[in-house]
């Protein structure tokens, strides 16, 4: 028995250090370290070379990529292969599949990145990854549960980790993890499972074309399912559309949930199934008015797009009202609404006074997207841009949209020039100075601006610009 053990012994040992020493496979001349480390070229453009030197090397590179992609001591060059690993495994796809039982051991130790391995190998990785989620099942215990919520083999939630990178590999195969919906349900229908949310996305997108399997199960989740694991079933009812309309009458229950953020989601996912629900929104413009989990309720409610109109005085509100890091979001959701009028873009450019620079600097870019189609966030960015308090800076980044669309089209540059306000004015003579292009039609305006304009820069700045134009 000693004598075996030492064999046993020793034939690991002679393994790890065949391991260690073995010569990595090569391609033209130079091995696989080479190629991860020259994915671009001189010119910092994704070299194509390195996609043929590892679809040459196939199944050779896989061992490597493994250990880059699994390793936790990690310098910034160790991120950067583990980044190009991930990039290995895409372009060998199922040749990579070998892989797949060092990955599946690797989740939830690894960040995403074995889990998008996966996900990249293909649909070879379904019956370890289902494997891996009934043993998670099966020793799944309310006591279990709770203690797991906080340790679990001296690592934190790892069952939760394990379980998230379990359902990310398989959303990338939408309907084609398919064979992945009977271990699904049997792990929502386990009360002591976790992640309940994440795991009713993935038999949504599995189980798509099997409603009349998925949405009883759905429904059973979402009815015993605390807040946040609440939110992510309706998430995933939503993605069925209008077919999920036999879920609004649970999910009108649902809007009763004390956490406001689920009532958000909640909302949402009403309005995406039965568009012509009354008051669909009225949680989502409650949370707005109130300040209760601003930005996730305006994340979840851009997802709507411009079925999300009804909120708009909440998102107002939040603009005006909210905090620094409230309002950037409620800038970028009314974008997507894509409904302006001048009340709205007044709201946006207040926020160029506020003292956040993060706060300012979005607005100038939400000024910047709007000014090619309103004439007034044009001047605004005229007047507060080019002509305001801040650094020079961001005078430049006001300044490119407005000589981009002036070269395209420079009919607002020429509205402002009969502008009431002289900063207006002086801002379009700074941008017609630099406009590098003739605008005969300006001739007349800036003929009148350089004999009677009462302030005096303006008429200096009309004349200066006339002298380019009559040249």
């Amino acid at each position: 028995m000693i004598f075996g053990v030492f064999l046993f012994w020793d034939n690991q040992a002679i393994h790890k250090v065949t391991s260690v020493v073995s010569v990595e496979p090569t391609y033209e001349g130079q091995n696989l370290t080479y190629w991860i480390e020259h994915w671009y070229d001189q010119k910092e453009r994704p070299n194509h070379k390195f996609e043929q030197a590892v679809r040459t090397m196939g199944t050779n590179a896989v061992p490597y990529l493994i250990q880059w992609i699994t390793q936790t001591n990690r310098t910034n060059a160790d991120w950067d292969r583990m980044s190009r690993s991930l990039d290995g495994f895409e372009i060998l796809g199922p040749v990579a599949s070998p892989a797949i039982p060092d990955l599946v051991k690797a989740l939830g130790r690894g960040g995403n990145l074995p889990a998008w391995a996966l996900g990249n190998i293909g649909t070879n990785a379904i019956p370890a990854l289902t494997n891996r989620l009934l043993d998670l099942d099966s020793s799944a215990h309310p006591i279990k549960k709770l203690i797991s919520q906080f340790f679990s083999s001296g690592n934190q939630r790892e069952n939760l980790y394990v379980a998230r990178n379990i359902f990310c590999a398989l959303s990338f195969y939408g309907t084609n993890a398919r064979p992945a919906v009977p271990a699904l349900i049997a792990y929502l229908q386990n009360p002591a499972a976790c992640d309940a949310g994440d795991a009713a996305g993935a038999l949504a997108e599995a189980g798509h074309n099997q409603p009349e399997i998925v949405f009883p199960i759905l429904f059973n989740c979402f009815s015993n399912s605390p807040g946040m694991d609440r939110f992510g079933v309706a998430d995933a009812l939503s993605t069925f559309g209008t077919n999920a309309v036999s879920a609004i009458p649970v999910l009108l229950f649902g809007l009763q949930d004390p956490d406001p953020q689920a009532r958000a989601h909640i909302a949402v996912a009403i309005k995406k199934i039965a568009p012509n629900t009354p008051h669909a929104l009225d949680p989502v413009i409650q949370n707005l008015e109130n300040g209760e989990a601003c930005q996730q309720t305006i994340c979840i409610l851009e997802t709507l797009g411009t079925n999300g109109m009804e909120a708009l005085p909440g998102l107002l509100k939040c603009l005006r009202f909210g905090s620094a890091a409230d309002r950037p979001h409620a800038e970028r959701c009314i974008l997507k609404l894509d409904g302006f009028t001048d009340d709205i873009i007044e709201a946006i450019s207040e926020n160029l006074s506020h003292p956040n620079e993060f706060t300012y600097g979005v607005t100038y870019a939400t000024l910047g997207k709007l000014a090619g189609r309103s004439q007034l966030a044009f001047a605004i960015l005229l007047k507060q841009g080019l002509l305001g308090n801040h650094t020079e800076d961001w005078r430049v980044q006001a300044r490119f949209p407005l000589m981009n669309i002036s070269r395209a089209d420079p009919t607002f540059l020429l509205q402002c020039l009969d502008d009431p306000d002289d900063q207006v004015r002086s801002g379009a003579l700074m941008v017609f100075h630099d406009l590098e292009r003739r605008v005969p039609q300006a001739i007349p305006k800036l003929q009148a601006l350089a004999e009677k304009d009462p302030d005096p820069d303006v008429r200096s700045r009309a004349a200066d610009i006339l002298k380019l134009e009559l040249q």
